[in-house]
């Protein structure tokens, strides 16, 4: 046989964003899943027919925990334009990061930690729901957060892969278009979930052609092109199965034939005796004609006209969506023999009540005696009933604190953890001086501290200082700065006095004084007199002599007798005259006479002169 299953691979693309950074953190994680609660399609075909998922979910029924569950759910309840949806792990391994970077095997811990959830999910949600023909394959990146070295959080960012160009609007359309065709069905022929099945398994052998295609791997093309390949009839069958609310199952496995062995899919279906039959529409559409052997057969039944082998050897279900062995999931158990609707049974139910508890949905376990059982009357869960919140731990500077409370209910303990407390800084100012800058230290009594506020050096401030000498100090002259003193001068030397000029100061001693500023020295000596001026004494009048000092300018005079007493009597008369004469004649000499004309000789004139004076 030509036919065979179309096995679509999970593309799968991975961001790691190392946020370097303590956050608060829940112990659920920051999103609400519905966890626990089974799936139900929000999904539907409009007016009278509904698809119910809560008839067969058995590829739900296998994911291992609240997670995988809660992805089935998102994967489900997306479309077109509202495909993408997170999903917060915080209940993690130990996963441990050493400085700024992540080793390749801790990402390699953390992509298979991940892929745990999300292969699992995608590959029931894809087997389980046959509406899901908008998309083919889910992306998704991975977000770490850090609290120290401890990854704390996982958030995983999925985003379901369009195909098929769809909207909103258009899947909806799409979905009207299926309505119409399945009540357009001639279904009221029937009045069995036999009948019903065996309408549709001819109503597929007539209309679609066996041929790969867009859409030849989901419902469109069986039932809106008229081609398929096994994978598109398997899953055309299935839904058919859900809105007549008969459990079935697409499986999927590797079909064996005389002339080789190729993947392949058909479907499972229980019927109400309790038992699984297989159907496989796509071996029974032959180029023939419509066949039954491979319709609602066991476990054990040999085709009349095909492949004349025990159906379980000529499919082989293996459970390999991703034909990596990544995911196996487990086909239901066929019955050894094949359906006979002439022994159908009639159920009587017993109900079984699971009420609900703060994590997981409550239900109803519908079972007859004959084995068959179905849940319904789905209840949400209650949601824990917390304490308020108490403060299991008081943040420090030195460690986080912790918030805690607890469901009444259940005893669930939740925490809130919190970033370390402020450090309590002191602060101690450092003064800048001229040549070292400034700061200011800060200090937590738990030890730690920094320096901030940063200052520059404030550069000396040099300030002029000088002093004038004087006549006996020496002076100075110079630059220090104001705050340190740092700086430098030059010695003047002492100017010395700078005397002025002599000036009188008694009979015997003249003096000076210093003309400088501020200076009161002063000296004193003796006058040094020289004669400037002689008068000798005449006749019968006294003389005198003019002295100056040479110094200072000082002037005294002397006055003499009259020197023309020549006799010496004590008074000038003519006998002086007279002696004068007879001295002029060369009688007499006398040393006390003087030249009065001042001619350089005794002449007559002199007595002329001394005769007037003394008339």
């Amino acid at each position: 046989m030509k036919r065979f299953l179309k096995v679509r691979l999970l593309p799968i693309c991975l961001l790691l964003i190392l946020l370097f950074q303590a956050i608060p953190v829940t112990a659920h994680g920051g999103k609400t899943l519905s966890l626990g609660t089974r799936y139900v399609s929000e999904e539907r075909l409009y007016g009278l027919i509904t698809p119910d998922f809560s008839v067969s979910h058995l590829y739900y029924d296998q994911l291992e925990n609240d997670i995988q569950r809660g992805i089935f759910e998102d994967i489900c309840g997306a479309s077109p334009e509202n495909c993408s949806f997170e999903v917060v792990l915080t209940e993690l391994p130990e996963f441990t990061i050493e400085g700024n970077s992540i080793s390749q095997e801790v990402q390699d811990a953390i992509l298979a930690f991940v892929d745990s959830f999300v292969l699992p999910a995608y590959a029931a949600a894809f087997l389980d729901n046959p509406l899901l023909f908008w998309a083919d394959g889910v992306s998704y990146g991975i977000n770490i957060n850090i609290y120290g070295t401890l990854v704390t959080e996982i958030v995983i960012t999925c985003m379901l892969k369009p195909f098929g160009g769809y909207t909103d609007e258009s899947y909806e359309a799409t979905l009207a278009e299926l309505e119409e065709l399945f009540l357009a069905l001639p279904l009221h022929e029937g009045t069995t979930p036999y009948e019903w099945m065996k309408i549709f398994h001819d109503y597929l052998c007539e209309t679609v052609v066996y041929v790969e295609s867009t859409n030849s791997h989901n419902i469109i093309g069986p039932l809106l092109e008229g081609k398929s390949v096994c994978e598109g009839y398997a899953k055309a069958f299935k839904i058919f199965c859900e809105l007549l609310e008969i459990p079935s199952a697409m499986v999927i496995g590797v079909g064996h034939t005389s002339v080789g062995s190729e993947a392949h899919a058909w479907n499972a279906v229980r019927m109400e005796d309790g038992n699984w039959y297989a159907v496989d529409v796509t071996w029974d559409d032959q180029e023939s004609g419509i066949y039954y052997d491979f319709f609602l057969v066991g476990g054990e039944t040999v085709p009349t006209y095909f492949n004349k082998i025990p159906f379980n050897q000529s499919h082989v279900a293996n459970g390999d969506f991703y034909g990596t062995g990544e995911v196996i999931v487990a086909s239901p158990t066929l019955h050894p023999t094949a359906y006979d609707p002439a022994n159908a049974h009639t159920h009587v139910y017993e109900a079984e009540i699971t009420y609900p508890t703060c994590t997981e949905g409550g239900y109803t376990t519908y079972s007859c005696a004959c084995g068959n059982s179905y849940t319904d009357d789905y209840a949400d869960p209650t949601g824990h009933d917390y304490t308020e919140w108490e403060i299991e731990v008081f943040p420090t500077c030195q460690g986080s604190g912790t918030l805690r409370r607890e469901c009444l209910t259940c005893g669930l303990e939740d925490k809130i953890f919190s970033t370390p407390a402020d450090h309590q800084y002191e602060a101690v100012v450092t003064e800048p001086t001229c040549t070292e800058g400034g700061f200011t230290t800060y200090t937590c009594h738990c030890g730690d501290s920094y320096t901030d506020d940063y200052l520059p050096a404030t550069g000396h401030n040099y300030v002029e200082d000088s002093r004038e000498p004087t006549c006996e100090e020496e002076g100075y002259k110079g630059a220090f700065c104001e705050y340190c003193g740092e700086g430098g001068s030059e010695t003047i030397p002492a100017t010395g006095h700078n005397f002025g000029e002599w000036k009188d100061n008694s009979y015997d001693t003249h003096v000076r004084y210093c003309t400088n500023k501020y200076c009161s020295a002063y000296e004193t000596e003796e006058h040094t007199w020289e004669d400037i001026e002689i008068i000798p004494p005449g006749c019968v009048g006294g003389g005198w002599t003019t002295y100056i000092c040479t110094a200072c300018g000082t002037t005294k005079t002397y006055k003499k007798e009259p020197a023309y007493d020549a006799d010496g009597n004590g008074t000038v008369d003519q006998s002086d005259v007279e002696l004068l004469m007879s001295v002029l004649v060369g009688n007499t000499q006398a040393e006390t006479l003087i030249d009065l004309d001042f001619d350089g000789e005794l002449t007559i004139y002199d007595c002329v002169l001394l005769m007037q004076q003394i008339s």
